[in-house]
C-alpha cells in the first residue's frame, strides 16, 4: 500500500520493513533552514566601523593643528597667510575626513536598513550597523553643540 502511495505522489523510493520512507525526512524531523548573515548587514558594519576612524582621525587632525593657536603661538593677520601657513592642509584633511565620515555613514545606514528588511537573513550585522551609524554620529554633534556653547 505503501509503494501505491509512493507512486501516485511521483515519488519511487521503497519503503523499509518499518514502513517508513527511508529518503524522507519524519514527520517534525525536517532539516533547520540555516539562515546566513545579510551581506549588506555586514557591509553597514564596516562602514559604521570607517565612519568611526575617520570621526577619530578628524578630531586628532583638528586637535593636533588647533594646539599651536590654543597656545597663542600663531598670529596670522590676513587670510592669505593662514593659506600659505601648514596648519591649513591639516585642517583641510580634518574637514576631508568629516565629510568622508558623514558619506560612509550615510551609505551604511541605508544598507542596513536594507539588509534588515531581507528576509531568511540573519540580521545582527544589520541591527548593529543601523546603531552605530546613527548613534555615533549623534554623539559627535551633541560634544561639537556642547563645545560650541562652552566657548560662547
Amino acid at each position: 500500500m505503501d509503494n501505491d502511495r509512493n507512486q501516485q505522489e511521483g515519488t519511487n523510493y521503497s519503503s523499509n520493513s518499518a514502513g517508513f520512507n527511508s529518503f524522507a525526512p519524519l514527520p517534525g524531523n525536517e532539516a533547520p533552514i540555516v539562515k546566513k548573515h545579510s551581506g549588506l548587514g555586514i557591509a553597514s558594519f564596516i562602514l559604521a566601523l570607517l565612519s568611526i576612524v575617520c570621526y577619530i582621525a578628524s578630531v586628532a587632525l583638528i586637535g593636533s593643528s588647533s594646539s599651536e593657536i590654543i597656545n597663542g603661538g600663531l598670529n596670522y593677520q590676513t587670510e592669505q597667510e593662514v593659506l600659505d601657513s601648514e596648519l591649513f592642509p591639516m585642517l583641510a584633511g580634518a574637514g576631508l575626513a568629516i565629510i568622508a565620515a558623514i558619506g560612509l555613514g550615510f551609505i551604511g545606514l541605508i544598507l542596513g536598513i536594507i539588509g534588515a528588511c531581507m528576509k531568511n537573513r540573519k540580521k545582527l550585522f544589520s541591527v548593529l550597523g543601523i546603531v552605530l551609524n546613527v548613534v555615533f554620529p549623534v554623539i559627535i554633534l551633541v560634544l561639537l553643540l556642547l563645545g560650541a556653547a562652552a566657548t560662547v
